[in-house]
């Protein structure tokens, strides 16, 4: 629909309610009569003017509804959320405070539970501190009673041994000239003479009360006539004089390298200065032990045990050096290697080793069979007897005996390598404790210069380094002390003494067998080199005749 004409030079209107106000002006003479159509025309313009205005107030109170509406909405919604945030705040505030309150707690819990971790590791120390002082003690006291042990043990033998000598005394006198009636007997008895206890080098045996320095039976005078006269005690060698060392060195079985044991065996002769084969034993050996066969035997050595590169054995040889030949005898009891023999008195032991499963702590002793026996039967071999077994099991330790007692010393039970020492009375069939050696080793050598009552251990090995070192005790004074080193520092060598010389044998040096000799002299505290064996060996036995 066309707006109306307006009057030229009037603006138009630009709304409703801007043309609402304005009036029209009078009609003039020829519109109201001249012009009948537009007086219809202007009042439907009103009309329809009206009507737009009608709809735009209907459209603007709408859209103001809206906007209320819109902004109630909006209110709300407001509203809601910072309830939201007030309660989420509210919450996080309890959070922090059970936060805070569970943190308080747990500092208070830690505290307690350090102050008493504090309190009991205190009294693990305290513990710990009062074991090491008990077991200090107790260590000191065993080694007090292994001494007087040690010295009531020796003083019953030097006893026993004046009594002996004092019933040969009275065996000889009797019925004799310069004997005398014992009170209350019809027999006469000799005097016995003075004496130092019969044992060579033991005068007045140091360090045992009441033992006398003389001896004399009860009621009898200290003098006797020459013929009831016992014969003159030997005494210990003075110390710059000579005694002469073997006249044979023996050098039994062994490896020649790894897993290769050996049948062989040499000889060593001091008249010729030199090495000789032996004939071969009847069973490869590695690991064995050898020793100096009992006069009762009729053998000059016995090889024992030992490894044949298949498993450990049982089985035993002796050698008869006049005869030339090997031959076997009764089997110990366990198969084992890395074990120890020695000879005391007229009897072997052998003790300790391993058996493929464990460390043994068993000792043996040999029986050999009557002399009357036929050779090769069961009763000629002879028989193995247990005797009381070492405070626990051991392998490759040394072995030997010394003025009628057994001594083992260090070796190794795993994961440990021991400088323990133990000492046997095979008459009382008694084990005690001597003083340990200056520092653990295994596969060392052992010998005894009895003489000079002095047991030398040399070489082995510790666990870092093959060892030269050489400690020696007089087990009189219970105490290790250094030798001269080896020249060539070596372990699983074998070691053997006769008179003033001690024999270091063969052994393994870290890269291979060795072939090496050497001799130490007692009275120079010296090594030097001897011969070398014909075949090098490790692991192997030895003995000296």
């Amino acid at each position: 629909m066309e707006r109306p004409p307006t009057q030229q030079g009037a603006p138009a209107p630009t709304s409703a309610r801007e043309a609402r106000p304005m009036q029209r002006a009078p009609p003039q003479d020829d519109e109201m009569y001249g012009h009948p159509n537009q007086s219809a025309g202007g009042a439907r313009l009103v009309a329809a003017m009206e009507h737009v205005d009608r709809v735009v107030n209907a459209f603007v109170e709408d859209i103001g509804r809206a906007v209320a509406q819109v902004r109630a909405e909006v209110a709300a919604e407001r509203d809601v959320s910072l309830s939201s945030i007030a309660r989420a705040q509210n919450q996080l505030d309890d959070a922090y405070q059970t936060l805070q309150a569970e943190k308080a707690d747990f500092e208070t819990h830690r505290v307690a539970i350090e102050t008493e971790l504090e309190r009991r590791w205190t009294e693990l120390k305290n513990s710990q501190e009062r074991d090491k002082e008990e077991r200090a003690q107790v260590e000191r006291e065993i080694r007090e009673m292994s001494q007087r042990a040690a010295a009531e043990t020796q003083a019953a033998a030097l006893i026993q041994m004046q009594a002996s000598q004092a019933a040969q005394a009275a065996a000889l006198g009797l019925g004799t000239t310069g004997t005398m009636g014992m009170p209350g007997s019809s027999h006469g008895m000799p005097a016995v003479p003075g004496s130092s206890h019969g044992m060579p080098g033991m005068p007045g045996m140091p360090g045992m009360p009441g033992v006398p320095t003389t001896t004399t039976m009860p009621g009898m005078p200290s003098t006797v006539t020459p013929r009831a006269a016992a014969a003159p005690t030997q005494r210990e060698p003075d110390p710059g004089t000579a005694v002469p060392g073997p006249q044979l060195v023996f050098a039994v079985g062994g490896l020649q390298r790894a897993s290769s044991p050996l049948r062989s065996a040499e000889v060593y002769e001091v008249e010729s200065g030199g090495w000789r084969l032996l004939p071969e034993m009847r069973t490869e050996r590695g690991y064995l032990a050898v020793a100096h066969a009992g006069r009762s035997s009729g053998a000059g050595l016995l090889a024992l045990g030992g490894s044949d590169g298949k498993g450990a054995l049982a089985s035993c040889e002796a050698f008869d050096y006049l005869a030339g030949e090997w031959r076997d005898i009764a089997s110990m009891s366990r198969p084992r290697i890395w074990l120890g023999a020695a000879t005391v008195g007229d009897h072997v032991f052998a003790a300790g080793g391993y058996d493929g499963q464990e460390y043994l702590d068993l000792v043996e002793v040999y029986r050999p069979g009557p002399p009357e026996a036929k050779p090769g039967s069961v009763s000629a071999a002879g028989r193995w007897e247990r005797c009381r077994s070492l405070s626990s099991g051991r392998s490759t330790l040394g072995l030997v005996g010394c003025l009628g007692t057994l001594y083992a010393v260090g070796g190794f039970t795993a994961p440990r390598y021991l400088s323990t020492c133990e000492a046997y009375d095979p008459n009382a069939d008694q084990w005690w404790g001597v003083a340990p050696l200056g520092a653990p080793r295994r596969d060392l050598g052992l010998a005894a210069i009895e003489h000079r009552h002095t047991l030398v251990a040399a070489g082995g090995y510790d666990g870092r380094k093959y060892l030269g070192a050489v400690e020696a005790m007089d087990p009189r004074m219970n105490r290790w002390r250094p030798l001269a080193n080896l020249r060539w520092p070596r372990q699983l060598l074998a070691l053997c003494a006769k008179g003033d010389q001690v024999w270091a044998i063969g052994g393994f040096d870290g890269k291979e067998g060795a072939r090496t000799v050497e001799v130490y002299d007692a009275r120079a505290d010296k090594w030097t080199n001897a011969a070398p064996m014909s075949t090098p060996r490790l692991g192997l036995g030895a003995c000296c005749a």
